[in-house]
């Protein structure tokens, strides 16, 4: 285990980091662990989007952890040697990585650290759709927040006991237009879904810099209620 020293204006925060592996179906899966306050906790499984972990999926899962839950950041395109996802590499690969996910989800409710009924999970973009259907294979997630995603079209009417959800989206995204996704949301919702709905104006696919902590803030407050 090390540590992070993180230093905001206000004050310091040391963040605690921890790796572990977790086998895959090719290979092991590297997870990467963050968490600010000692003690068993709330967990949330963070997945990045098709352009891999980059500084800004690192900054918006450690603003998670320092609201309080023990992030797992699992490196899940590693064990399928992808770098970058395009939309043929994300339909070829998408059952492997969603079966390499679900394991992680079950090594996090093992975890010893874990309060085992309070599982969030957060994505962006192909991580918020991978997140949309990890509840067709694993039961144990206690709330979704998806920013940027969509429900996948072949899983929508297998997904069953869909925990609440958050759909945070930009109206000016042209990658999964907003009309879209309102069709899926209402779709779910028919199956007696629970969603709830943050739309950011003038926001294309993924955020500028300044709308990054408002999404945080929206996340949290949604996870606090339901972890």
């Amino acid at each position: 285990m090390w540590q992070l020293l993180q230093i905001s204006e206000a004050t310091s925060i040391v963040m605690h980091c921890d790796e572990s592996i977790v086998w895959s179906q090719q290979s092991p899966l590297l997870v990467e662990q963050f968490w600010s306050r000692p003690g068993i906790q709330p967990a949330v499984l963070f997945l990045h989007g098709a352009n891999g972990l980059n500084h800004r999926y690192y900054d918006f899962a450690l603003s998670v952890a320092r609201c309080g839950y023990r992030t797992f950041l699992p490196h899940y395109f590693e064990p399928t040697g992808t770098t970058f996802a395009d939309p043929s590499v994300s339909r070829a690969r998408f059952p492997i990585w969603l079966d390499n996910l679900s394991r992680v989800l079950a090594f996090i409710s093992r975890h010893p650290q874990v309060i085992q009924s309070s599982i969030g999970v957060v994505g962006v973009s192909l991580g918020a759709t991978l997140a949309l259907a990890l509840p067709y294979c694993f039961s144990g997630i206690g709330a979704i927040a998806e920013l940027f995603g969509e429900v996948p079209e072949l899983l929508a009417w297998r997904i069953r006991d869909m925990p609440p959800t958050l759909f945070v989206h930009g109206d000016a995204d042209c990658h999964i237009p907003l009309a879209r996704l309102l069709q899926s949301v209402r779709r779910l919702e028919n199956r007696g879904a629970q969603c709830e709905m943050r739309i950011y104006r003038g926001e294309r696919h993924l955020f500028g810099r300044g709308s990054i902590s408002d999404a945080v803030r929206d996340v949290h407050g949604f996870l606090y209620e339901y972890l």
